[in-house]
């Protein structure tokens, strides 16, 4: 009975409700100060790493509400207070959930036909008594608090979890290969910070599922860090002075988003990265949709070193 009880990350059900050290670890790591720390070494690095951030919609559209701006003018100002700090690019995650989505549509209508297919088959015996191993209902995999919970108390939900990754981590994925292409490095010189609405995207991002090799084969993961909402409007506050109130010495997350956001008009705007570039532009960017064909798609994949935007977001000037 006087033996500690021992509480690791694989046991986080992300409820919030506790601090073990392994998760003190990995807040450090997906922390403010990890960014500051990254973007100061990347701009000692000559040229040889960069960061790269992207933003949310939904991040986005909290701090231009909290602002009183517009979301393309926020859009504006977050890239331009980003790139004032260091930062290589700043991209917006819209195209990965059309990613995510598409892909999703796709997994739905190979599962239904299989299940359809299967259900017409009734003089297989075999088939009537096993289990489809991708059977219906299709589950959304997005929120990483779900997959967490279902991971640990509901196995028996697994089978009917969606493959595709989230959009975070389609963008990661984006991030790694396209982009860092683009600059000329390699993946694991990239550091990828993604802003998001949610704790639990730290989790996500730390999961050994979405680490790949590079060049010489060491894990890289998706997302280096993730900031949320609240940390961003932290950062805006800090970079311009602005004291967030605390209270019984912690400081309220709403009273920082509002005070940060104020901040966030404050900052010049810069010219956009990538699909929101064409935001207020009259020109209509290509989305998967119009991609109908493989040689769309071929075109799509076009060299990083091409000198046009790329459609995705990753475009490299």
């Amino acid at each position: 009975d006087s033996d500690a009880i021992k509480v690791s990350l694989s046991d986080c059900l992300a409820c919030s409700g506790c601090i073990t050290s392994a998760e003190t670890v990995l807040l450090e790591a997906q922390s403010i100060d990890e960014f500051k720390q990254q973007v100061a070494a990347c701009a000692q690095s000559g040229g040889r790493r960069a960061v790269v951030v992207s933003v949310a919609p939904q991040s986005r559209a909290s701090l231009a509400y909290a602002a009183g701006l517009s979301t393309l003018d926020a859009a504006k100002r977050l890239t331009g207070f980003f790139k004032a700090m260091g930062v290589a690019r700043v991209y917006d995650t819209t195209a990965a959930r059309d990613f995510s989505l598409l892909e999703a549509r796709e997994e739905f209508v190979e599962r239904f036909r299989a299940s359809k297919a299967a259900n017409n088959n009734q003089n297989d015996q075999n088939n009537q008594n096993n289990a489809t191993p991708n059977p219906l209902p299709v589950l959304a995999s997005a929120c990483p608090g779900w997959v967490c919970y279902a991971e640990k108390q509901s196995p028996a939900v697994l089978p009917h979890i969606s493959h595709v990754k989230s959009p975070q981590q389609i963008m990661g994925t984006v991030v790694k290969r396209r982009v860092a292409a683009a600059l000329g490095l390699d993946p694991g010189a990239v550091f990828h910070v993604a802003v998001m609405p949610c704790y639990d995207k730290k989790l996500e991002a730390s999961r050994e599922d979405f680490r790949e090799g590079d060049g010489d084969g060491a894990p890289v993961p998706d997302v280096d860090c993730v900031l949320t909402t609240g940390e961003v409007a932290e950062l805006l506050a800090g970079a311009f002075g602005v004291a967030v109130a605390e209270k019984d010495g912690y400081s309220s997350e709403v009273g920082g988003l509002l005070e940060g956001a104020g901040a966030l008009a404050r900052c010049d705007p810069a010219p956009l990265d990538g699909w929101l570039a064409s935001l207020g532009t009259g020109v209509r960017p290509r989305t998967m949709a119009d991609m109908d064909t493989d040689a769309d798609m071929d075109d799509a994949d076009v060299d990083a070193s091409n000198d046009d935007e790329w459609v995705w977001g990753c475009d490299s000037k």
